[in-house]
């Protein structure tokens, strides 16, 4: 498999982000976004040894799955690519929200009192902001998800 194929496979099982990827592995950015995205179809030996040791300070496993993806034939995943890459944030969509909060709300585990609090603060925001601001619980807990995650990576932008 190509490397960036393999890497695909591997950061969206660990939901590791490029820049993640890129700061522990010592692998520039750019680099590992033309891999993932398919621009740029191999590397220099050094740069995939520095990403399967990147891999492996995050879980070893993932340095093991990747360099066992590399093993494979393309053919093995050929609906993988690069689109497949917004997978990793599907949890922050905010109907994925919506369903989980049900069933916390079925097992009793929301407080109703403060999810209405929340609901009718950003009611009101929204009516005093021209801003594009989430307008829903779901959509403000969704964008919270986000900056969390970006927070964790250690990136100011999104991936």
């Amino acid at each position: 498999m190509k490397v960036g194929k393999a890497l695909l496979l591997v950061m969206q099982r660990w939901q590791i982000t490029k820049y993640r990827l890129s700061k522990v592995s010592g692998v520039v950015e750019t680099t590992v976004g033309k891999l993932v995205n398919g621009d740029l179809e191999s590397t220099a030996w050094d740069k995939v040894e520095k990403l399967a040791n990147g891999l492996e300070k995050l879980d070893p496993l993932a340095k093991a799955a990747f360099i066992a993806a590399l093993q494979l034939p393309d053919s093995t995943y050929p609906s993988l690519s690069d689109n497949t890459i917004d997978l990793f944030w599907v949890r922050e969509l905010s109907e994925n929200i919506a369903a989980v909060m049900a069933v916390l709300d079925e097992y009793k585990l929301l407080d109703r009192e403060n999810i209405k609090k929340l609901q009718a603060k950003l009611a009101e925001n929204d009516a005093e902001s021209n801003a594009i601001m989430p307008t829903t619980v779901e959509d403000f807990l969704g964008s919270r998800m986000a900056q969390i995650r970006r927070k964790q990576d250690g990136s100011t932008q999104d991936a």
